[in-house]
């Protein structure tokens, strides 16, 4: 399940502590179980969302407006290209998603024209082009997630890139909501976690937004940290010190 091999502890010594090695190597082997089960749970339902997408694409095609079947087309390329990455986030479909030249700045930028486009409140700030290597379908999803979470709690969100040279490149998306309490802003950013308090109570999903951003964030080198605006609102600052090209 990709969550790495267990360490098994030689059963040495006297017959107590042999006991208490023989109980922990089972209870690893138990633990190791549960959660393979769960990804290749999570893996089975990944693979079953491509054939919804096959059908949709099936039906696209038969679309006599050549623009109108373009952008449907895209938008389904897009969603395969997602749930390939779920794949191999999940260890369930190898490594799909390689490291690719990717115009940074314009996935930024396009992220916030698509949130003003559904009458959202989002700008992005930073240059007109940067391009690095990373897994572009990956960091696409994470900051997607940011700006969701951002425009979730908030009704502002900016998405800021520094890409100073000599300097870590660095991604912030801040928001104006009532950010997170000082002591939970690491706990958040751990699977399936969610804080009610101060927080709005038609929050959906299973509170694992940060902490697949996180993991994406990781698999680049990089590190995602929160913390809260001293104007209010949450900032969330993604630094990447190894996708220059």
């Amino acid at each position: 399940g990709g969550q790495g091999a267990a360490l098994i502890v030689p059963e040495r010594g006297p017959g107590e502590v042999r006991h208490v090695t023989r109980a922990f190597n089972r209870m690893q082997a138990r633990i190791g179980r549960l959660i393979d089960e769960r990804t290749r749970a999570l893996a089975a339902v990944g693979h079953d969302l491509r054939t919804p997408l096959a059908r949709l694409r099936l039906r696209a095609d038969s679309i006599r407006d050549d623009e109108v079947r373009e952008a449907i087309g895209t938008d389904i390329e897009e969603m395969e290209a997602m749930v390939s990455s779920l794949l191999a986030f999940l260890g369930g479909d190898g490594d799909v998603e390689q490291p690719e030249l990717t115009d940074l700045a314009i996935l930024c930028a396009n992220l916030a024209d698509d949130a003003v486009d559904h009458g959202r409140d989002v700008r992005y700030v930073g240059p007109d082009h940067f391009d690095c290597r990373l897994r572009r379908f990956g960091m696409k999803r994470a900051l997607t997630n940011l700006v969701e979470n951002a425009l979730h709690y908030g009704e502002h969100a900016i998405i800021t890139l520094h890409a100073d040279p000599g300097d870590d490149v660095r991604i912030r998306v801040e928001d104006d909501g009532p950010g997170i309490p000082d002591e939970s802003l690491e706990l958040v950013l751990e699977p399936f976690v969610r804080l009610d308090t101060a927080r709005r109570r038609d929050t959906v999903g299973f509170g694992l937004g940060l902490s697949i951003v996180a993991r994406v964030v990781a698999a680049e080198g990089g590190e995602l940290t929160l913390a809260n605006r001293p104007e209010g609102g949450l900032c969330a600052e993604i630094r990447l010190p190894h996708c220059r090209t």
